[in-house]
C-alpha cells in the first residue's frame, strides 16, 4: 500500500501498488503519483502544449536525420516482415524489444539483414543509459565484425 503524492488525488488512500506506474530510479521502483493523477497531469500538459510532441520529434529528427531515416526504414522492414525481432541480447526477454542502431548510420542503407541491428528489451536499451557505447554497458556481448 502506498499514498499518492498528489494532495488532491480523487482515489481513497492508501492505494494498492498496482495503481502506480513503474519508475526504475525511484527507491521503491514506483512513481509518486498514481496512474489516475499521472494521466490527469499528462492531459493538462498536452492541453497547454498541443504541439509539444511534434516539436520534440522534429527537433530530434533535425539533430540526426540519418538516424531518423534508418529507424523509419527499420520500422517499415519489421512491419513488412523483412526483418524479424530477436530477443534481448542481455536477458533474452522477448517482450517489448526495441532495436538499437550503432553508428555510422550509412550502413543501414544496405539490404536489411540483422547483422547491424542490436535488440534490447525496454529495460536494457542503451538509450536509458548515459553511456553511448553498448559494450561499455554490457561487455559480455559479442562483437560482430
Amino acid at each position: 500500500m502506498k499514498r499518492c503524492g498528489n494532495k488532491n488525488c480523487p482515489l481513497p488512500q492508501p492505494l494498492k501498488l498496482s495503481k502506480f506506474n513503474k519508475k526504475a530510479s525511484s527507491p521503491d521502483g514506483l512513481q509518486n503519483y498514481c496512474k489516475t493523477c499521472q494521466s490527469m497531469s499528462n492531459a493538462r500538459i498536452r492541453a497547454r502544449n498541443p504541439d509539444y510532441a511534434k516539436v520534440r520529434q522534429t527537433r530530434n529528427m533535425m539533430k540526426n536525420p540519418e538516424r531518423y531515416r534508418a529507424l523509419l526504414r527499420l520500422r517499415h522492414a519489421v512491419h513488412n516482415g523483412y526483418v524479424t525481432k530477436k530477443p534481448c541480447e542481455v536477458c533474452g526477454s522477448k517482450g517489448r524489444v526495441e532495436a538499437y542502431l550503432d553508428e555510422p548510420y550509412d550502413q543501414y542503407r544496405k539490404p536489411w539483414d540483422n547483422a547491424h541491428i542490436r535488440w534490447f528489451c525496454h529495460f536494457h536499451h542503451p538509450r536509458r543509459s548515459s553511456s553511448d557505447n553498448v559494450l561499455d554497458l554490457y561487455p559480455e556481448l559479442e562483437v560482430d565484425e
